[in-house]
């Protein structure tokens, strides 16, 4: 599973699961007690389906990306605070293998992607008093090792910077972060975990000239069933299917 910096524009290739490129729920809500079973990525170079499957903790147990020309299978093994991601491709071929360590919180403060060359990226994350991320670092093979930063107002991520780079991020404040919103969905493909939290539903996020928007469709129940996402010409819709206790 590819990890990519929240602070770079990568809407267009969040949802496909290669090597290559590749929460907080609110609490109390209707959607709390319902589990995203599949979802739907949609755009201009077609469909994909993935499949969610959880333990009986609650947690993701496999993620099947049902794409025809790179259809994967990810399956997630707990142990404590640890996690082993182990991705296949057809025929189980090796992918990758992500082991992660997480703090009391449930927020990744280490882990280790290999991937099927035997690359090795350690990241590492640092947090708060209150787990708002603080610093991510990334290092491949023991090379140079990359720095981002991140800044947090009233429980929101409103910016972050890899030193070059910075992004700002705003909020719709009358709806909580939510399963299904652009952030929780970015780090269940990207990290395989949660290590930024945040109190409200991102609305856009701005790097440069570059400025993508997130819009969001409800059920009655309050939950999301679809996030489109648009930067510039480009437009990805994600629904989402749920099991509800």
């Amino acid at each position: 599973m590819k990890k990519l910096i929240l602070s770079l524009p990568v809407i267009a290739c969040l949802f496909v699961l290669t090597p290559s490129c590749s929460k907080k729920s609110s609490g109390g809500s209707a959607a709390s007690s319902c589990q995203i079973i599949t979802i739907l990525d949609s755009s201009s170079s077609g469909n994909t389906i993935f499949n969610l499957t959880y333990n009986n903790n609650g947690k993701v147990s496999t993620i099947q990306n049902t794409s025809v020309t790179n259809p994967t299978t990810e399956v997630f093994t707990y142990s404590g605070n640890d996690i082993l991601i182990t991705t296949t491709g057809t025929g189980n071929v090796f992918v990758s293998s992500d082991s992660i360590v997480t703090n009391s919180a449930g927020l990744i403060t280490f882990s280790q992607l290999v991937d099927a060359s035997s690359d090795t990226t350690v990241y590492t994350f640092t947090y708060d008093g209150n787990n708002d991320l603080l610093k991510q670092t990334s290092q491949t093979n023991s090379g140079t090792i990359s720095t981002s930063t991140f800044t947090y107002t009233n429980g929101d991520l409103t910016s972050s910077s890899d030193g070059t780079n910075t992004t700002t991020y705003s909020y719709t404040n009358s709806k909580p972060s939510e399963n299904g919103d652009y952030i929780h969905i970015f780090q269940l493909f990207n990290y395989g975990g949660q290590a930024i939290k945040t109190a409200h539903l991102i609305q856009s996020l701005t790097a440069g000239s570059t400025v993508d928007n997130f819009n969001y469709t409800f059920d009655s129940s309050g939950k999301i069933t679809s996030l489109t996402l648009t930067s510039g010409a480009v437009v990805e819709t994600v629904s989402y299917q749920y099991q509800c206790n």
